[in-house]
């Protein structure tokens, strides 16, 4: 790996402070952050596929971007363009402070707005890119308005990788995602991504729908069962003791 985005890198994983770019230490989030795993995937990932041109939603402290913003390092080519509405205001600057300590300014593009905002233009003047990982706003439909928009800047034959696959929202998006959008399911190792490869640009008919499958349904049902099971135990306590 490129050896100032390693630094970097360490820095974040083993830090509870980190610099913004008020020059002052912010404390960090030790639970925001994707693990050392996912991180050189998404670095090797990159540089396997030949992706030149990669899109994140969703900074935070700037570990994904380093991971890669790396990748182009090495391969002495590309560039990285994040979005988000919140990494100064909440973020301290912590990621673009670490973007600009990296000396790869230049290999990078800045949004410090929604993706709604954001992507739009970017369709509109003909990018494309060949990496897109979705890691912003988790809730349900913010996923899939975040793939919706990223989908025409995806190059074909390109891929999006969406975060956090443990959290329900997620799961639930993605379902309809795969089975409404032409995009192949990619092995890979790590159990918290999806990676999907785009097959072709969107040619559904205007109402195209494939619904959600019921046999996959029963899942979520079952991690909630046991929830259900406490409160009524809860309540019929209550009850016996009125």
């Amino acid at each position: 790996m490129d050896p100032r985005c390693e630094a970097l890198l360490e820095e974040l994983y083993t830090q509870t402070q980190q610099p913004g770019l008020d020059g002052q230490m912010h404390p960090v989030d030790l639970q925001t952050r994707i693990s050392r795993a996912q991180g050189e995937f998404l670095h090797r990932f990159t540089l396997e596929r030949g992706a030149e041109r990669t899109l994140e939603i969703g900074m935070a402290y700037g570990f994904s971007t380093l991971y890669l913003l790396a990748a182009h390092a090495e391969r002495g080519k590309g560039r990285h363009t994040a979005v988000d509405p919140f990494a100064v205001s909440h973020w301290n600057g912590i990621g673009l402070a670490k973007v600009r300590a990296s000396g790869l300014e230049g290999s990078f593009r800045f949004f410090e707005t929604t993706s709604l905002l954001a992507l739009p233009p970017l369709a509109q003047a003909g990018e494309r890119f060949d990496l897109v990982y979705i890691d912003g706003d988790h809730r349900f439909d913010a996923v899939i308005v975040d793939f919706h928009l990223s989908d025409p800047l995806c190059e074909v034959g390109g891929h999006i990788v969406l975060d956090d696959m443990w959290m329900p929202s997620i799961q639930w998006a993605t379902r309809f995602l795969v089975r409404n959008f032409a995009y192949d399911v990619v092995p890979q190792p790590i159990a918290n991504l999806l990676v999907l490869r785009k097959r072709e640009d969107d040619r559904r008919p205007w109402d195209h729908f494939v619904p959600f499958p019921e046999e996959e349904e029963e899942a979520p049902r079952q991690r909630a069962k046991p929830w259900r099971k406490r409160v009524k135990r809860a309540v019929r306590r209550w009850r016996g003791g009125r």
